[in-house]
């Protein structure tokens, strides 16, 4: 299909003719006419005028319109006479008035010269004065004796017990052992009234004897720390010591009898003095330790239950 091509009249095209015709006429009258160029022979001649260039460099004289700056000539600084401040004689003006006479207040002042030492007398000390003790009396400071009685609160709270023997012979070894294991803390009161039995025995010990207080359930140890395998000996610190530490024990774990009586006998004791609740027939099998005894030891035995505890019987 061919595009469809629209037909100017030629009315149309004379009229556009015409208006052109008409602007380019009247814009032709309107510019100005070019000048007419010389048409005389270019000279080979040097021109008759020369172009020069000259520059003015700035003069030291200030320009007659220029603002005047104000200069401050400081003042020569005066010389300090000998133990005084230089003097504060021109100060600028920006410094205000007030300041600048405190300024020279302070620099007007002398400087201080320090005092030699001995122009201080020493005081003078009275002809009937003897010592500094006589001046001032010292009171000697001693420190307070502990309370080392057994009756603290170790003996106080299981005061109730007695001592399961009498004197022993002079030099003679007494080691205390006694049943904590969990069988004993079934009766509250047959824990307490064995170690009320075993801190009153021990505080009976004779003074200067050697002696040791063991404790079993699984393991055998010491009731005092520090002196596993050792001997203690019979004083009233020792004993306050042994009352508290008896005081704090809890009766728990297993009944290991024969490690409690193997470990009593290996301090060399001469009697072992025993509290427990053990059977008849845990006590038989003890015996074997007994038999194996190095050196003659006489074991006795003080059964605890139902809040008591008897009378010591040898074990044979």
């Amino acid at each position: 299909m061919r595009p469809r091509v629209t037909r100017i009249p030629r009315r149309v095209w004379l009229a556009s003719a015409a208006v052109h015709a008409a602007l380019a006429g009247g814009l032709y009258l309107l510019l100005p006419t070019a000048p007419s160029r010389s048409t005389a022979p270019v000279s080979s001649a040097a021109p008759a005028d020369t172009f020069s260039l000259s520059l003015a460099l700035p003069s030291d004289e200030p320009p007659a319109d220029a603002v005047p700056v104000p200069q401050w000539n400081p003042q020569p600084e005066p010389v300090a006479e000998p133990g005084r401040l230089p003097l504060l004689t021109a100060v600028p003006p920006a410094v205000p008035e007030n300041l600048q006479a405190i300024l020279r207040d302070l620099a007007a002042r002398p400087t201080p010269v320090a005092t030699p030492a001995e122009d201080f007398p020493l005081p003078t000390i009275p002809s009937d004065v003897k010592s500094v003790t006589d001046i001032q009396p010292v009171e000697p400071v001693t420190a307070a004796k502990p309370d080392a009685t057994p009756s603290i609160k170790g003996a106080a709270k299981f005061s109730g017990g007695k001592p399961l023997h009498g004197p022993l012979p002079d030099g003679a070894v007494a080691v205390y052992l006694l049943d904590r294991s969990a069988s004993m803390g079934l009766n509250r009161d047959t824990f307490d009234a064995a170690r009320a039995a075993l801190i009153a025995t021990a505080s009976a010990t004779a003074s200067g004897s050697k002696f040791q207080v063991l404790t079993y359930h699984g393991t055998a140890t010491p009731v005092l720390r520090g002196t596993a395998g050792k001997l203690l000996v019979s004083k009233d610190d020792v004993l306050a010591d042994v009352a508290d530490a008896v005081a704090e024990l809890k009766a728990e774990g297993g009944s290991a009898h024969e490690v409690g009586l193997r470990a009593a006998i290996a301090l060399g004791a001469d009697y072992v003095i025993w509290i427990t609740d053990a059977s008849d027939d845990e006590l038989a099998t003890a015996k074997r330790v007994l038999k194996a005894a190095t050196k003659p030891v006489a074991v006795y035995v003080a059964r605890a239950a139902n809040g008591t505890v008897a009378e010591p019987v040898e074990l044979r």
